[in-house]
């Protein structure tokens, strides 16, 4: 669950106007439930953005832990920093995110199922 969540946060990390179709399918194959519903309505948009954008960026996984788990769900918090460069910042910027990542285990794999950004 720790990987799968750690995972997860460079999988929504790193994206690239190149190859942006890759990056949200990379996405979406590991999500369920609720997170992946609002991702596939979001994604149309993001792959916009990004593209319009020309957009490149790259998360830098600082520290991560599981806060509880159990057989079939667990918690991960994951501090992230991103490093996003488009063509409003060429030189790019630097964004601290911090995130609490619910998953559950679906056939035998753990999926993201709900994002939280937390303070």
């Amino acid at each position: 669950a720790l990987q799968a969540g750690r995972q997860a946060i460079l999988n929504l990390d790193a994206l690239s106007a190149a190859t942006i179709d890759q990056d949200l399918a990379r996405v979406v194959a590991g999500a369920t439930g609720q997170f992946k519903s609002q991702f596939v309505a979001a994604q149309g948009d993001l792959k916009n953005l990004v593209v319009t954008r020309k957009t490149t960026s790259k998360g830098t996984i600082l520290s991560a832990g599981v806060v509880r788990s159990d057989q079939a769900s667990a918690t991960v918090l994951v501090a992230v920093d991103r490093v996003v460069k488009d063509s409003t910042s060429p030189d790019g910027t630097i964004a601290h995110d911090r995130w609490k990542v619910s998953l559950e285990l679906r056939h035998g794999r753990w999926l993201v199922a709900n994002l939280e950004a937390v303070a």
